[in-house]
């Protein structure tokens, strides 16, 4: 771990005015120098001006993550991130389990490929093959982006009110329709997911 780089809270806007966000940073780049930045998306959302502490953000709760991203948050110019400091202690110390999927092309209920899915325990021992219902709460080791985790929360926040994500985002558009897909096939339930995937349009 790369201590220095962790521990990190940031706060950000979300997309279409709908509040604020906060996140924590873990840098594992020292082991896996691709894909070892991760993020964890915190509860807490916001719509105040004035920001939080990082005990009252720490205490929200895990939203989602731990995510790769593939470079350090923006801290200036637009969709910056702005730092907000650093915790003392590490919210993790070792690097989580992933999942992925090999031996079929993409569609959008990942429970129903005809492909297989894999678990990494620790990043290092042979992948395990699994059910897709073991993983489904374990994140991918897709790379994300700032703007992507960013489109994420906003989603997960436009689906909590009961709205429909499709009166937000362009989900024909493949970058977006990709976030869509990838948060509803980890973050919800078998059941949940299938009413939500009412409105995407197979691959």
């Amino acid at each position: 771990m790369v201590k220095e780089n962790s521990g990190k809270i940031f706060r950000f806007k979300l997309d279409f005015n709908m509040g604020f966000g906060y996140a924590e940073q873990v840098d594992f780049s020292d082991v896996h120098t691709f894909d070892g930045i991760l993020i964890l998306v915190y509860k807490l959302i916001d719509d105040s001006i004035f920001e939080r502490s990082i005990d009252e953000i720490r205490k929200s709760g895990i939203l989602f993550g731990p995510v790769s991203i593939f470079r350090y948050p923006p801290q200036r110019g637009k969709g910056a991130w702005k730092l907000l400091g650093i915790a003392s202690d590490f919210i993790i110390n070792e690097l989580p389990p992933v999942k992925f999927m090999s031996g079929s092309k993409p569609i959008k209920d990942w429970s129903k490929t005809k492909g297989q899915w894999y678990k990494y325990t620790n990043w290092k021992a042979d992948p395990i093959k699994v059910n897709y219902e073991e993983v489904r709460y374990i994140e991918t080791s897709t790379l994300n982006s700032s703007t992507g985790i960013v489109s994420k929360i906003t989603m997960m926040k436009i689906i909590q009110s009961g709205e429909c994500v499709s009166n937000y985002y362009d989900l024909t558009d493949l970058g977006y329709k990709n976030i869509y897909i990838q948060i509803v096939n980890t973050y919800y339930d078998k059941d949940t997911a299938e009413k939500l995937l009412l409105i995407v349009d197979e691959y």
